[in-house]
């Protein structure tokens, strides 16, 4: 069977949002501290954007340390949204996907990282996140 031509999209981060950043710095203790990371996408047509939305919660013994929410937004050039069209549809694939999440990823550790500096919490690492073992599928929305 033959692989579909992968699609070259043009696109550029157009808007940052810090949702929630709440820090619980009284819950620390000592110990090493555990993390819970969600991940969203959603699609609007007009201009062509897709959102990428990643909560990631720090905790510690089960008491939240850390409560973070980013949005991301892409912004699709026009011919490549025309590229995704699928009948009534949009195709965003997997490899798009991962690397929006990897982007919204990396601005998250930036943003723990300049809320928390030279805090004790600070000293935390955010692991690192594999997304294409997580995406395996693409993203489709109504056009």
């Amino acid at each position: 069977m033959e692989q579909p031509k992968p699609i070259q999209l043009e696109y550029r981060l157009t808007r940052i949002n810090t949702n929630r950043f709440d820090i619980h710095a009284d819950n620390l203790k000592d110990g090493d501290a555990e993390f819970r990371t969600e991940l969203q996408f959603a699609y609007s047509n007009n201009p062509h954007l897709v959102r990428c939305r990643m909560t990631i919660n720090m905790l510690q013994q089960g008491s939240p340390l850390i409560e973070s929410e980013v949005d991301c937004h892409f912004e699709i050039n026009a011919n490549s949204a025309k590229a995704l069209r699928q009948g009534d549809n949009v195709v965003i694939p997997a490899a798009i996907l991962i690397q929006f999440a990897s982007l919204c990823y990396g601005t998250m550790r930036g943003i723990i990282h300049t809320k928390t500096e030279g805090m004790p919490i600070n000293r935390f690492i955010l692991p690192p996140m594999y997304f294409h073992e997580i995406i395996n599928q693409d993203f489709i929305a109504k056009a």
